[in-house]
């Protein structure tokens, strides 16, 4: 990722999973919201971890791995993002590499751009116009 980013940002870089991984998304996030971030998708019922390997990344680009499991997959995602997203002032939140503007938006939103990007794992076309 190459962000500029002022010590406060949260920025959230959403990818789809990997077989290797055995993860349905993967979300990058900087250093400091990293315990943040695994707790709120736990407490949704989704499996997340820091993978080892990324364990001393850097304070913008940490990778998190998320399996749905049986946990409502994208809607305990989007769940969570809001959340996240509700208790923090500067936040981007990025669609492999694209820039979202979430403010303001609700999980049902959210997950309505995860369900259109992600439907299968796989990107497809910008769905970041609202309704």
């Amino acid at each position: 990722m190459q962000h500029v980013l002022m010590a406060d940002d949260l920025v959230l870089d959403i990818r789809p999973g990997t077989a290797f991984e055995q993860s349905d998304l993967e979300i990058g996030v900087p250093r400091s919201y990293v315990d943040e971030m695994v707790e709120t998708l736990r407490e949704a019922g989704l499996a997340a971890e820091e993978p080892i390997s990324h364990s001393s990344g850097d304070s913008a680009g940490v990778r998190i791995t998320v399996a749905f499991l049986k946990a409502g997959g994208l809607a305990a995602v989007a769940t969570a993002l809001a959340a996240i997203l509700a208790r923090h002032d500067s936040k981007r939140l990025l669609l492999d590499g694209e820039r979202v503007d979430a403010t303001g938006y609700t999980a049902k939103e959210l997950e309505r751009i995860l369900r259109a990007r992600y439907p299968d794992g796989r990107q497809q076309a910008d769905p970041t116009s609202r309704e």
